[in-house]
């Protein structure tokens, strides 16, 4: 396949997009204009950051360079962290009540806060993701590669081949980033950037008790209080553009099966490189991504202030970060358990939703275009407005069940997270969906055999190993979920999400970071899961 192609087919897309947002920006008001100016540089700031420290990352996975297997695990469990997670780990160092804040002196004085704290969470959120992206890419390209290390040295391959084959990969990267970026509201929230998902979400809570934040500006609450239909209107437009040049880039990239089913053959063991360079590199970004937070976490969640001669001293104790998190599980053992019966009904109805669309979408063509369709739609929703335009219906209801169904049960929250996590985990799917061949579809056909029961046995069938690893995949991004969900949830039931951003407005103390580290702790235990089910999957789906 021409390493061009995805990318040529959706410049008019692109074309569109920038047309689209242009005509929007003049038509509205200065002050709407400036919420998605916002909006948009934040994503870009965000993606400028985290696309280098990704690319180079993917390259060392590409040679097979050392702790290879370690940091591919750990990407995979990064990419699905939720990122008020990422907050916290960096929060407990840099913001108030943050360990290192107090060293200094001013407990509630963060060094890191604001716009410059908002785009670092969100670049260390999008890293794994890009990381991801980049390596499957990269795996196109180690033939090319392999050739030209014949003639020539590593370094002009990889600026005038990798580089350049990596070019639609970095587009593709920009645009999950400003779908990411324009969806979700908990950095925004925590360190009060005005973008419009936030701004949405600000509107909402003007009329909630403790919901807002108590130092937001009266021009910033009025200017919240006064976003109306158009800008939402051009935002939703702008984002159903990037996302469907994002998810028909994306089917570009993995059109053939079986050059996809080539593509995963790093995510299985392999030797590994001695070149000293990867090493370091590795060792870099496991020190930033993994070691540095997860030791601001059991740092905060150890620490307790006793007092030494009279004045108070910041001690850690290993008891203590123990003491912390029993206290913790303890104290939100119910958020947890609500958090994981929403995640377990949403991620079952994601699976089976999304394998009946993409198995119809693999046997027809406009099928296929409906599937990116749908998807770019549902990613073209921020959390605030799933969960605001869920609200208005059922309260607009003059249905007894459906005001008893949004009162007193969890169905409301089901349906934002199945809406809000139902794009990437179809991406996943549509993956595995499109590794049965055409020519097994059309024997079957030949045969008579009925949609239904192709659609079992191809669609549910032969690949229930992989479907059962991305539906603990799933099930981690649901129980993560906070964006949309929050809104949607009845009164007396509080999910861990919902816990761990209302303490974060306080700052990170001992309890806060002990309840980051059981999410962390949970989190990591199903991608490892779903780690070795995958893998044992794809080597089948090799062997067999």
């Amino acid at each position: 396949m021409n390493d061009a192609g995805p990318a040529m087919r959706i410049w008019p897309l692109v074309g569109l997009m920038l047309i689209v947002g242009v005509v929007g920006l003049i038509l509205l008001p200065l002050n709407d204009q400036t919420v998605l100016w916002r909006t948009l540089t934040f994503a870009l700031s965000a993606a400028i950051i985290a696309i280098p420290i990704a690319m180079l990352a993917a390259v060392c996975l590409n040679r097979g360079a050392w702790l290879r297997n370690g940091l591919l695990l750990s990407l995979i469990a990064l990419a699905i962290m939720p990122p008020y997670i990422n907050v916290s780990c960096w929060d407990s160092a840099f913001g108030k009540l943050g360990w290192l804040t107090s060293a200094q002196g001013q407990i509630l004085q963060p060094l890191l806060s604001g716009w410059s704290a908002a785009v670092w969470v969100h670049a260390i959120g999008l890293i794994p993701q890009f990381t991801l992206l980049f390596y499957l890419a990269l795996e196109t390209t180690r033939t090319f590669e392999e050739q030209a290390q014949l003639d020539l040295p590593s370094v002009v391959i990889f600026f005038h081949i990798t580089l350049r084959r990596l070019l639609p990969m970095v587009l593709l990267c920009v645009l999950w980033a400003v779908i990411v970026c324009s969806r979700e509201i908990a950095v925004t929230d925590l360190y009060q950037i005005g973008t419009l998902a936030e701004q949405i979400y600000l509107g909402y809570s003007l009329g909630q008790v403790n919901a807002l934040a108590t130092n937001w500006s009266p021009e910033e609450i009025r200017a919240a209080g006064s976003i109306g239909f158009f800008p939402r209107l051009i935002q939703f437009l702008f984002l159903v553009t990037v996302s469907f040049a994002f998810f028909q880039m994306l089917a570009g990239f993995s059109k053939d099966s079986s050059s996809t089913l080539n593509n995963v053959r790093g995510f299985l063991p392999s030797s590994s490189s001695n070149s000293l360079g990867h090493a370091f590199v590795v060792a870099a970004i496991l020190l930033l991504l993994v070691a540095v937070p997860v030791f601001n976490l059991i740092y905060q969640a150890g620490t307790s202030v006793a007092s030494i001669d009279g004045q108070p001293t910041q001690q850690w104790a290993f008891t203590n970060l123990c003491r912390s998190i029993l206290k913790s599980a303890s104290d939100f053992q119910n958020a947890f358990l609500w958090s994981a019966l929403i995640a377990l009904t949403s991620s079952s109805l994601i699976i089976v939703s999304s394998v009946i669309v993409c198995f119809c979408a693999k046997s027809s063509s406009i099928a296929r275009w409906l599937l990116i369709l749908l998807t770019a739609l549902f990613a073209a929703l921020s959390g605030p407005d799933i969960g605001s335009g869920l609200t208005t219906f059922f309260a607009q209801s003059q249905n007894r069940v459906l005001l008893w169904f949004y009162d007193c049960t969890i169905g409301p929250a089901v349906i934002a997270n199945l809406v809000f996590c139902w794009p990437m985990a179809a991406l996943v799917v549509w993956f595995a969906i499109s590794q049965t061949t055409n020519d097994q579809m059309e024997n079957a056909q030949l045969e008579q055999v009925g949609r239904f029961t192709r659609m079992v046995e191809f669609g549910f069938r032969q690949h229930w190993r992989l479907f059962l690893g991305i539906w603990l995949l799933a099930t981690a991004i649901c129980f993560s979920e906070l964006s949309a969900s929050q809104m949607v949830l009845p009164p007396g039931i509080e999910t861990v999400p919902q816990v761990t951003l209302g303490k974060l407005h306080a700052g990170v103390n001992e309890t806060t970071a002990a309840l980051s580290l059981l999410t962390i702790g949970l989190v990591v235990a199903i991608a490892m899961a779903a780690w070795i089910i995958c893998k044992r999957a794809i080597r089948l789906q090799r062997t067999g």
